[in-house]
């Protein structure tokens, strides 16, 4: 189900344990990145996916909007740190804060679901992705990660979730932009 939270809530125990374990490119944990100040979380599909390059360039255009709001990015995925810095460069994100969770505990840590074999062969996928190859460019490549699990957003700050967007669909494509709006009415 496509969940676009605007409420806060604090994060549980078990979710706070884990963003406290992985240490990212920058030296530091994402628990310690979110008490910094306001940071969207986007948690990647596989780094072959198109639809994980769709969210790249979105990233991309909306990061002047966020960067104003003063609100910090972070990557997650399922790759090598190396493979992952050599496509988000392709996207000019190569200099934010990302996290190579191959094991996947913060994607089980916030609750992101991996699709079932039947949503993944959906001709609905395949035309999506199709669209996302010709008409924006992003290329399919070798899977860097669990090709079977979701993506998601959320906009964390010192140990809350101010909002999320949880993926129903692999091509759901959530505004960035509106995180920066309402990280400024919790702020």
């Amino acid at each position: 189900m496509n969940t676009n939270a605007r409420h806060a809530y604090e994060i549980d125990a078990a979710t706070k344990l884990a963003m406290a374990d992985l240490v990212g490119n920058q030296g530091l944990t994402l628990a310690a990145l979110t008490a910094r100040g306001p940071t969207l979380v986007i948690f990647l599909r596989h780094l072959g996916c198109v639809f994980c390059r769709q969210t790249l360039s979105d990233l991309r255009a909306a990061r002047p909007a966020l960067d104003a709001r003063g609100i910090q990015i972070a990557l997650v995925h399922m790759a090598s740190d190396r493979q992952a810095e050599l496509v988000f460069r392709l996207y000019g994100l190569d200099d934010v804060a990302r996290f190579a969770d191959p094991e996947r505990s913060l994607y089980h840590a916030f609750g992101l679901r991996r699709v079932t074999m039947r949503e993944l062969m959906s001709t609905q996928l395949f035309k999506r992705g199709f669209e996302a190859c010709i008409h924006e460019r992003h290329i399919m490549n070798i899977p860097r990660g669990d090709p079977m699990q979701m993506p998601g957003v959320f906009l964390a700050e010192r140990g809350y979730v101010l909002a999320s967007f949880v993926h129903a669909h692999p091509w759901d494509r959530p505004r960035y932009e509106d995180f920066a709006a309402t990280a400024a009415t919790v702020s």
